[in-house]
């Protein structure tokens, strides 16, 4: 089980088929990717209290983190544990221990009288210079993340300065179809 990077973007894909299997697959993000700036937008100015804002930061930004964790680059990974920095950054990690724990979850959850698929993490609201772009696919190939794919659920925060943030698809979980959800990370 691990995660891929690249300069552009990190992408963490936990799945949930249609059969209920989950599993982390590894998901790199090629040069050709379209930054999705209007969802970008939308997502952060409705987030706002939750320190992902795009006005500015009020957290430890990215390189401060590093240098205080003793870090050089962006996408190593000391530990091994197949989160390189940026991810260990954003999922409220430490990246001199081993874990995977960090990484986002998938289930199938229930909201009125429908079911759909969900995808939870929890980040570090001090990392307010990073993008989290939740998308969602039914071939593993065309990835969307327009608000008419997947919608923003909850945000809650807890005491040791983690926020679990939750998504789920705009459409209910068909169990005859599969479909997947996955986060990319990328710093601004």
């Amino acid at each position: 089980m691990g995660f891929a990077a690249c300069s552009e973007s990190i992408a963490l894909a936990p799945f949930l088929c249609a059969a209920g299997h989950s599993r982390a697959r590894r998901q790199a993000a090629g040069g050709d990717i379209e930054i999705l700036r209007a969802f970008q937008k939308r997502y952060f100015a409705s987030t706002k209290g939750l320190n992902f804002d795009f006005a500015g930061s009020d957290g430890q930004r990215f390189a401060d983190w590093k240098t205080a964790n003793g870090q050089t680059t962006d996408l190593g990974d000391t530990d091994k544990d197949g989160l390189n920095n940026v991810l260990e950054y954003t999922l409220f990690g430490n990246p001199a221990s081993a874990s995977q724990s960090p990484l986002p979850s998938g289930s199938v959850e229930t909201f009125g009288a429908e079911s759909f698929l969900t995808l939870t993490v929890r980040v570090s609201r001090g990392a307010d210079d990073v993008v989290l772009l939740p998308e969602r696919s039914t071939d593993l190939t065309a990835w969307d993340g327009t608000a008419a794919s997947i919608v923003f659920v909850s945000a809650t925060a807890d005491a040791a300065g983690g926020t679990a943030c939750q998504w789920r698809p705009a459409i209910p979980w068909n169990g005859d179809q599969r479909e997947y959800l996955h986060l990319r990370v990328q710093l601004r």
